[in-house]
């Protein structure tokens, strides 16, 4: 149940240049051989990267000590119901983000139902805050080690509190301007109260952001 009102809330939410990457990502899901740790490591990097953003709602497990378990907590006792999204279903321009330009599974080690995966990213910006006050800014970091921790249940690996969303600079690059052109959000919305915040506004300087800094990043990549 919680699978299909997932499905319908993420049709529903994505962008138009989202929607066929959710599709596509489904489908690769059904051949992913979830008994292997390097496969699902290897599966999961490479696909964020690629901008795909509901992987976490099946291949992850959040403790309640972690984010967004406390996150859970929290909304929980606030409005007395849960938020059923929240750090599983991501958006490229509303949660956390890292961007980077390539990435370098280093090592998948397995001990009994547990494992760590270590993957290095070249990082070229991230972002400060989430939702509405989210704002991005350079942060180059060559050759930068993360850590992913697993577990298996039932024969299938998964990732536990996975850290923040690690995807391509050239993938927002593109899609940044294929969703403004598509919600004809391509100029700003001005208002006389400058507390005011526009969802157009926002996307459009993170778009202005990553092409001011291409140059570096192309410089970076050599």
């Amino acid at each position: 149940m919680l699978k299909i009102f997932l499905t319908v809330l993420i049709a529903t939410l994505t962008s138009h240049a989202q929607a066929g990457l959710y599709q596509d990502c489904e489908k690769a899901m059904v051949s992913l051989d979830r008994s292997s740790a390097d496969k699902v490591v290897e599966f999961m990097v490479e696909n964020e990267y690629k901008g795909c953003f509901s992987l976490r709602n099946d291949l992850a497990i959040f403790t309640p000590d972690g984010e967004v378990g406390r996150r859970d907590k929290e909304i929980l006792e606030q409005v007395g119901e849960n938020d059923y999204t929240y750090g599983r279903v991501l958006d490229y321009d509303y949660s956390k983000i890292v961007i980077v330009t390539q990435y370098k599974v280093l090592e998948v080690l397995e001990h009994g139902d547990t494992a760590i995966a270590k993957v290095e990213f070249n990082q070229v910006a991230a972002s400060s805050g989430e939702s509405w006050d989210r704002v991005l800014h350079k942060e180059f970091h060559s050759h930068d080690p993360v850590k992913y921790n697993l577990v298996r249940q039932n024969r299938q690996w998964y990732f536990v509190d996975p850290p923040v969303w690690r995807i391509s600079y050239d993938y927002l690059l593109d899609v940044y301007p294929k969703d403004l052109q598509h919600l004809r959000w391509t100029k700003r919305t001005y208002d006389p109260d400058p507390t005011k915040k526009f969802r157009n506004n926002i996307m459009l300087d993170d778009l202005d952001f990553l092409r001011s800094i291409e140059k570096t990043v192309r410089e970076h990549q050599k």
